[in-house]
């Protein structure tokens, strides 16, 4: 995936080296003798989903899924109108988001995501001292001035697994090299235990004149529990002696399978 978007991240990331030098039920239905009586509480449990039963499932989830008030129902569709409007959200801290990355997969999806996550806690850890504004003030060209994370909504895929979405948005300071990022990752949640991340949908631009990237990538997941993300990705650099500008137009399709806890590619 977006080899040439990596190029431009290399550059920004040579360029930032000072900012990141600086810091661094099952409830029973119940055995009941007699099939006639019916028990108000087991028919309650009986009804609620998994995604609120909340009370059940060992803190450190139960403290990630708190976050997550919003609730959409299958199938999903994450293109970029959905991209361009993100839902207002729950902002989340830095601690939850590395608790939602502990199953970041091994995959070419997210083979930029290490830097965003950098810049995203090295932000959010001046954020907690009351030292931003400072940094801010002192920003140099290429260094990441604003990355938030949030929490948009979760799905419950099966009774035994619970969809997270949520977000990484991050831009730089106003020269260049510059960057724009959203992206959104999806965390499952396995019978109350979390399970991999991945990173489904993008819409990034980034340059360093005379180059400059983009790159869009949705996906939808459907009632069958399959996963299908569509990428594009446009690099351009003008030629120094010509002045001819050259494009490079990449596109990949990526197909999943959800099982487990576990994005099992197809």
């Amino acid at each position: 995936m977006k080899h040439s978007i990596f190029l431009i991240t290399s550059i920004l990331l040579l360029a930032c080296n000072n900012e990141s030098e600086s810091d661094n039920d099952n409830t029973s239905k119940g055995n009941n003798p007699d099939p006639d009586i019916q028990n108000d509480s087991i028919a309650l449990t009986d009804t609620v989903s998994l995604i609120n039963e909340i009370e059940t499932i060992p803190n450190g989830v139960s403290d990630v899924l708190s976050y997550f008030d919003e609730e959409l129902e299958l199938p999903l569709l994450l293109d970029s109108l959905f991209l361009k409007d993100l839902p207002n959200a729950k902002p989340i801290k830095g601690d939850v988001v590395n608790k939602l990355l502990s199953g970041l997969l091994n995959h070419d999806l997210n083979t930029t995501v290490q830097y965003t996550i950098r810049s995203f806690n090295h932000i959010d850890s001046l954020k907690s001292v009351g030292a931003y504004e400072e940094y801010v003030e002192n920003l140099d060209i290429g260094m990441t001035k604003m990355s938030d994370a949030f929490a948009l909504f979760k799905t419950e895929l099966d009774p035994h697994t619970i969809l997270l979405l949520w977000s990484l948005e991050s831009s730089s300071y106003e020269a260049c090299p510059y960057f724009d990022d959203k992206m959104v990752f999806v965390t499952l949640i396995y019978e109350n235990e979390i399970g991999e991340t991945l990173l489904i949908a993008e819409e990034s631009r980034s340059g360093d004149p005379p180059m400059s990237a983009y790159a869009l990538y949705t996906s939808t997941i459907d009632h069958t529990n399959k996963l299908k993300i569509k990428g594009y990705s446009l690099f351009e650099e003008e030629d120094y002696e010509t002045e001819e500008l050259i494009s490079d137009v990449s596109k990949n399709n990526y197909s999943f399978s959800i099982s487990e806890g576990k994005f099992i590619e197809r």
